[in-house]
């Protein structure tokens, strides 16, 4: 449960004393479809240390090496997960990530494998702002 809540709250970039490694905390969204490679991302996740936050998302801490940026683990953690699973064509996994936005650290996420769906699975079921709501009939 503490972990739900960290996803609203900006992640952070842990140091130990004396600027020793820093730790990055990442959120992984993954749907890979019915027929996915399933077996080796979880293997994948299994060997980060991830822990399970719900249908299809994990978090876990990846530790940057030397004076690699925040972003560069994001292409380090990409390219990681492209040598060891089969992606397929609709495959989509999406990294919530630590960004240093001036003396700031900010949540940012983007899609590392796939992209964004065209159409929404919630589509239609909102309220629109701008319809006029239903006359009341008097009875």
């Amino acid at each position: 449960m503490a972990h739900f809540r960290q996803l609203f709250q900006p992640l952070s970039i842990m140091t130990t004393p004396s600027s020793g490694p820093r730790k990055l905390g990442f959120w992984i969204a993954y749907d890979l479809g019915l027929q996915g490679d399933y077996k080796n991302l979880f293997t994948w996740l299994d060997t980060a240390g991830a822990e399970e936050c719900g249908n299809s998302l994990a978090y876990f801490e990846r530790e940057l090496v030397a004076d690699e940026t925040p972003e560069a683990a994001d292409e380090a953690i990409r390219a990681d997960l492209i040598s060891n699973v089969m992606f397929k064509e609709n495959d989509r996994v999406y990294l919530i990530s630590p960004r240093t936005m001036g003396s700031s650290v900010v949540s940012s996420g983007r899609f590392i494998i796939g992209g964004r769906k065209t159409k929404t699975p919630w589509d239609g079921y909102g309220i629109l702002q701008n319809v006029a709501p239903d006359m009341a009939v008097p009875a």
